[in-house]
């Protein structure tokens, strides 16, 4: 009801209470009541039009009667004034409409109009709670720059002259939140005064937007009968240095601190279990930061840009690293993630700089895109055999990235399909993979992206052959010995070429390497030396201490295969020309003395086995694989 309706009931009352009734069904009001008409006239600048009417038709020179049902009548239809529209309502059951009669007897001398207006006003407005908006609806706003109020339904306020705001009462403090999103609380028009905040025993949450944007705010006190910190409640609290949050509070809403630009230190209760959407993020100075391990879940973009955090330790039960949570997190330089992770999402770690190494452990099945994506310092990555997939650009940009090694079968690339090219975009590296895992084909591997040197490798992290990955073949052991020892390196395909003749210039420089690349130098003892220096100080080597005299025109034939009479007696020459016990009852020995004496002693000492149907067929060609296998049984000898 407004201001104009409630005068009029004010006049009203005082003349029905200064005179009896003249008749049943009317009031006679005498030339006294032209007083009060003037006072409503006055305060409001309106002449009540049912007055007016009702005097100009009386009969009666100075009266105006007035019957119950105009007044029922004329109230409903007198305007509100813009001046009167700010007053508080003041509305009564119809049923109780009817001016009791004990009201007649006040004394218009003594209670002023005013002073009837002034008590009506003073009474507190009623408060009205939405039950769809959730919204707090005060028929009275508080007035810009008030210093205290309430902010619960038992919650009050005070904001003293230290610019110390201090709650107090029992039970949870009101959201502050208007339908457009808006901070709305009490102190929102003041809160440049607002230093310090002191929440006393018996409150038990923390209102959304509570102190939200409160920007002079450096210190805040939270009792432990507080369980609950909302959404936003202290976001953009630029000023707030730190924070001691009781083992009380179980939850922390999104973004509570979202732009808490100078919080360098929080430390997180047992007490709470998950990490909600943004609750820190933009808090650039934040240096340190204890994740406790009651901690489940860490939810998007929880840590986004806290340009200062140097280093983290995810809970061990934590599932998902999800998407952003250390986004921009360029100081941060170590990171432990637990074994409990099966997927890193999207721009998990993107931008991270300062980030060198991590350990992604074997329970990690996804690495969505750009997840590790522009972490400049990153230098090595290992990519477990547990993860199935990898997005686009997940590595994309890491400039430092020098070594990459998968454990297991290739993942899945890009978005949804093989056919993404983005994974290492912009990088150089080595990558390393599962030297006998068939999964890794050349065309698969092009498709990552990036400038990639491939190199498959062994258990043992040492290079391994695509084409010797059988450990039960008689040579496995023979040719790996021979890599790890580096008697060969293979070919630059990551092959060793099984079945490939062995040459000559090859045999001499494996029995080099195998004597430990002794240097006599390089000269020119056979007319067709190779141009090579490992081959020609082999050469060398060999043809000094006389484990090669060439052939009769000078020449080494470097090219030439070598035969199988001619290593092992390469070997038995290095060994020192021992005698065997006896010949070889090979049937298809040789007519050359040191031949046979050499294939005597090389199967004497199980250099050889020869073939299973007795012979040892001394001028077949001797492949590599052979060639190495009996390295490696003459090297077993001196063992």
């Amino acid at each position: 009801m407004g201001r104009t309706k409630k005068i009029l009931l004010i006049a009203l009352s005082s003349l029905m209470a200064a005179q009896a009734p003249a008749m049943a069904g009317e009031l006679v009001v005498e030339d006294e009541a032209l007083l009060i008409e003037e006072a409503v006239h006055e305060e409001t600048g309106v002449m009540p039009e049912f007055i007016q009417e009702n005097a100009a038709g009386s009969d009666t020179p100075g009266e105006a009667i007035i019957t119950e049902d105009a007044v029922e009548e004329d109230i409903e239809e007198v305007p509100v004034t813009e001046e009167s529209s700010d007053a508080f309502l003041f509305e009564e059951p119809e049923e109780e409409s009817i001016i009791p009669e004990d009201s007649f007897d006040v004394d218009l001398e003594e209670e002023p109009v005013e002073e009837i207006i002034e008590d009506i006003a003073a009474e507190p407005p009623n408060d009205v709670v939405s039950d769809a908006e959730g919204l707090i609806v005060e028929d009275e706003p508080e007035s810009v720059g008030a210093s205290s109020g309430k902010c619960g339904d038992n919650v009050s306020w005070t904001l003293n002259d230290d610019n110390v705001l201090v709650i107090s009462g029992t039970g949870n403090m009101w959201d502050w939140e208007d339908f457009t999103g808006a901070n709305n609380s009490p102190w929102y028009e003041v809160r440049e005064k607002v230093k310090n905040v002191i929440i006393n025993p018996g409150v038990t949450n923390i209102g959304e937007n509570a102190f939200c944007n409160c920007y002079s705010l450096t210190s805040i006190t939270i009792p432990d009968t507080v369980t609950s910190i909302e959404w936003y409640a202290f976001s953009d609290c630029s000023s707030l240095t730190s924070i001691t949050i009781p083992g009380s509070v179980t939850n922390i809403g999104g973004q509570a601190f979202l732009n808490c630009s100078s919080l360098e230190s929080v430390t997180i209760p047992n007490s709470v279990t998950c990490i909600k959407q943004g609750t820190f993020s933009y808090c650039t100075s934040l240096k340190n930061v204890t994740i406790p391990d009651s901690v489940t879940s860490i939810e998007m973009s929880a840590f986004h840009c806290c340009r200062s955090l140097t280093g983290i330790t995810i809970p061990d039960k934590v599932l998902y690293i999800e998407g952003g949570v250390f986004f921009g997190c360029s100081a941060l330089a170590t990171v432990t993630i637990p074994d409990s992770v099966v997927s890193i999402w999207e721009s998990a770690f993107e931008k991270c700089s300062s980030l060198e190494s991590i350990t992604i452990p074997d329970s990690v099945k996804k690495i969505e895109m750009d997840a590790f994506s522009e972490c400049a310092s990153l230098s090595s990555i290992t990519i477990p055999g547990g993860v199935t997939e990898i997005g686009d650009n997940a590595f994309g940009g890491c400039s430092s990235l020098k070594t990459i090694k998968f454990e297991g079968d290739a993942p899945k690339f890009g978005s949804n399909a093989w056919d993404s090219n983005n994974t290492f975009k912009n990088v150089t590296a080595t990558a390393c993979f599962p030297y006998d895992n068939r999964t890794w084909a050349p065309g698969v591997r092009k498709n990552y992206g990036g400038k990639i040197t491939w190199v498959p490798v062994r258990e043992n992290g040492k290079v391994g052959f695509r084409d010797v990955t059988d450990p039960l073949k008689f040579f496995y052991e023979a040719v790996y010995w021979a890599v790890d020892t580096g008697i060969t390196t293979g070919f630059n395909d990551y092959t060793f070429r099984l079945y490939t003749n062995c040459n000559r210039a090859a045999v001499v420089t494996f029995l080099w390497r195998l004597a430990g690349k002794p240097d006599r130098g390089i000269t020119n003892v056979f007319s067709d030396m190779t141009g090579n220096s490992d081959f020609d100080h082999a050469i060398t080597w060999a043809s000094e201490i006389g484990i090669t005299t060439g052939y009769d025109d000078g020449t080494f034939r470097p090219w030439v295969t070598c035969n199988r009479s001619a290593i092992v007696t390469f070997l038995w020459r290095y060994a020192g020309e021992p005698a065997p016990a006896e010949p070889a009852g090979f049937s298809d020995m040789t007519d050359n003395d040191d031949f046979n004496n050499a294939i005597s002693w090389a199967a004497e000492k199980g250099i050889t086995t020869g073939y299973d149907d007795g012979t040892f067929r001394p001028w077949n060609e001797c492949q590599r694989q052979a060639v190495v296998t009996f390295l490696w049984r003459f090297a077993g000898l001196e063992e």
